[in-house]
């Protein structure tokens, strides 16, 4: 019964870090700045944009590791891990039109927000500073 619950607690952790990463994503770019793009937004736009949607990943990789409890780092490495899958998906099937570099930094500046802000959980989790999280347990 306890494995099911860590499964089922690690399953919850990545389906809420991505959905609160992908509800805070689409609030800044689609409804704060009416859609952001390379070729069509301003230097400005894509600063504060990029900034906000960075803290978006944050905030995500935070939710996963507060729900996964004994192992918050693994579902952030999981969510990590399918980012630049997904991008490379949308750059070959033509879905995105902006530069692939611009993609591959807006890519990798969610791998690093997903794992900084699980790694902020751990770090302000009481007494346990040191442990990484990355062995699933109940605690």
């Amino acid at each position: 019964m306890k494995t099911l619950l860590v499964v089922l607690r690690g399953l919850a952790a990545i389906v809420l870090g991505e959905a609160t990463m992908v509800v805070l994503i689409t609030l800044v770019q689609e409804s704060l700045f009416g859609g952001v793009s390379f070729t069509r937004s301003s230097a400005g736009v894509l600063l504060l944009s990029g900034a906000l949607t960075f803290l978006a990943a944050v905030l995500g990789g935070f939710v996963a590791g507060w729900i996964a409890r004994g192992f918050p780092m693994l579902p952030a490495i999981v969510l990590a891990a399918e980012i630049p899958i997904e991008t490379t998906y949308l750059i070959l099937s033509g879905k995105t039109f902006d530069p692939v570099w611009f993609d591959s930094l807006a890519a990798g500046s969610l791998v690093v927000g997903l794992l900084l802000g699980a790694y902020v959980h751990v770090m302000l989790r009481p007494g346990t500073g040191t442990k990484m999280g990355m062995s699933p347990s109940t605690t």
